[in-house]
């Protein structure tokens, strides 16, 4: 497991050391649709939620993960994302969103973006495993992370030819 936050100028380096993973979890903090950043090298302000969507893109449509590397996304914080919802919508920061103000409604948009981003080919591989998260909630991360186990095992043991 390796977290990348803080070393963006770093990716080019050290994407290449993952070609024969089993799984890949990539978490995006949900809540962080409306917080701005400064990207530190281009002097510009982002969105921190689109830009964890930019950084997605270009993970899970790399060539150097192979056809049988799962892609498990955790969309994280979704407690601090329902409090943003009553006073923040979705669509302010997203102009495109037309949907309700309502934390389904709004985190299934959110998850339908970030699928769209993997392309068709990759899609039709192999699947996006998507999970709403909590990291303060120990029953909601040990049932997610059950189901992460699960799909390496599976992914593993398609391998090396046992199914």
């Amino acid at each position: 497991m390796v977290d990348v936050g803080g070393q963006r100028s770093e990716q080019r380096k050290w994407i290449h050391c993952f070609d024969n993973v089993s799984g890949v979890l990539f978490i995006a903090e949900i809540s962080a649709y409306n917080l701005m950043e400064d990207d530190g090298e281009v002097q510009k302000v982002r969105i921190v939620l689109k830009y964890s969507m930019h950084l997605f893109k270009r993970v899970a449509n790399n060539k150097c993960f192979g056809k049988r590397t799962a892609m498990i996304l955790f969309l994280n914080k979704i407690d601090i994302f329902k409090r943003k919802l009553l006073t923040t919508p979705l669509g302010v920061c997203f102009k495109e969103y037309k949907g309700g103000q309502g934390f389904e409604e709004s985190a299934q948009y959110v998850q339908d973006r970030f699928q769209r981003l993997v392309s068709s080919e990759i899609q039709h591989e192999k699947p996006l495993y998507a999970h709403f998260t909590n990291a303060i909630d120990t029953r909601n991360i040990d049932r997610v992370f059950e189901s992460c186990i699960d799909v390496v095992f599976k992914i593993s043991m398609e391998k090396v030819g046992f199914m």
